[in-house]
């Protein structure tokens, strides 16, 4: 095969997770196969003999995970949700399992919460370089990485990956520190997307990346730059921002909160707004089985909630709900309880619990909003 190529040479395609909608079918060229490089033997400091473990929500996964342990795996990725998983379930390593062979771990793939490095260093191993990584379908790769030369701040990702000049902006474009901005990829990149299956003229593809920003690749999160670390704190889905009483917050800040309290299995956090476009925060909680739902869990949530953040940050109604959607990437799908309570229209496909959804239709206690 002749690999001497251009960067636009069409190499593969890739499909997105269809969090916001359908899935995306991407066109991806040479330069796709970069971030292998750049991130895994640069930046993750890998070696001929670090050995990874990826788990993949694609397929079932236990043969890997016998081969990998049975060669000492060196290396860990983990999605964001799994995480959050061993500390709900408490499954932490006891002195019958051996994790001396594993150096670094990283989680992604949805906000890692700031409590994941409290689990990865104080339960899992002390020893361990833990870091949460930021990156997309888009690039096959990262856009936020960690960097072993560098400290480590609870929450934070370190550094922008080499070769992307990644950016927060507010609503006017320009770049911001110390607060919500917009995740941007400001300068051409030969990792990016040549392009979407079907879309010849590339309307798409500059209506989906390019037309917030101009000139600017628009990745559809939120995130805030620390001024003093210089690290990313990632918040979530831009689209699945907040806005109540003035102030606007990702619902990764709630759930931030939440979390804190063991009753509460899981969380979803969601805008609804009137006929007069007023919007108001609408928070779900999935109770830990033999928990109750009561206003006593409710205020002391409140109360917390004004403690950590503000008291706009309180959402306007609080609910309990059976079960909470999710895609097969572990994200949750926030877009969808979004449309389902404004009464938009929503495609479930994409959503492996999808029998749930119903519980989030026609709610009494959102009918006269």
């Amino acid at each position: 095969m002749d690999l001497n190529k251009p960067f636009f040479y069409p190499v593969l395609y890739t499909s997105t997770s269809g969090t916001t909608g359908l899935p995306k079918a991407m066109l991806h060229g040479c330069g796709s196969l970069m971030p292998t490089t750049k991130d895994f033997w640069l930046q993750f400091d890998s070696t001929r003999e670090s050995i990874w473990f990826s788990m993949s929500p694609v397929g079932w996964v236990s043969w890997n995970m016998l081969s990998t342990l049975k060669t000492q795996i060196t290396n860990l990725f983990l999605p964001a949700n799994v995480v959050d998983d061993i500390e709900k379930l408490s499954y932490f390593p006891t002195k019958e399992h051996s994790l001396d062979s594993v150096k670094v771990a990283i989680a992604g793939g949805s906000v890692v919460k700031p409590q994941a490095y409290d689990l990865m260093y104080n339960k899992i191993k002390k020893d361990i370089l833990f870091s949460a990584t930021y990156g997309c379908t888009e690039l096959i790769g990262t856009c936020i990485n960690m960097e072993p030369s560098l400290p480590i701040y609870r929450g934070e990702s370190p550094v922008p990956s080499l070769g992307i000049d990644i950016q927060c902006l507010d609503e006017s474009g320009k770049p911001i520190e110390g607060e919500y901005g917009e995740l941007v990829i400001a300068k051409p990149s030969p990792i990016l997307l040549l392009g979407l299956w079907k879309d010849e003229d590339g309307s798409l593809r500059r209506k989906t990346y390019y037309s917030k920003f101009p000139g600017k690749f628009a990745l559809g999160d939120f995130a805030i730059i620390n001024p003093i670390t210089k690290g990313f704190v990632i918040c979530g889905r831009s689209d699945d921002t907040l806005k109540q009483r003035g102030t606007r917050f990702g619902s990764s800040e709630i759930y931030h909160v939440v979390d804190m309290f063991y009753e509460v299995r899981d969380s979803l956090c969601v805008s609804q707004y009137n006929t007069n476009f007023d919007e108001r925060a609408v928070l779900f909680l999935k109770m830990r089985q033999g928990y109750p739902f009561n206003s006593e869990l409710v205020e002391r949530i409140q109360k917390v909630i004004t403690q950590e953040l503000t008291s706009n940050h309180i959402p306007e109604v609080i609910l309990e709900t059976q079960d909470i959607p999710y895609n097969v990437n572990g994200k949750k799908m926030e877009i969808i309880v979004k449309n389902i309570i404004n009464k938009r229209p929503y495609n479930p496909d994409n959503v492996i619990n999808s029998e749930c959804l119903k519980n989030f239709e026609d709610i009494p206690d959102l009918q006269n909003f």
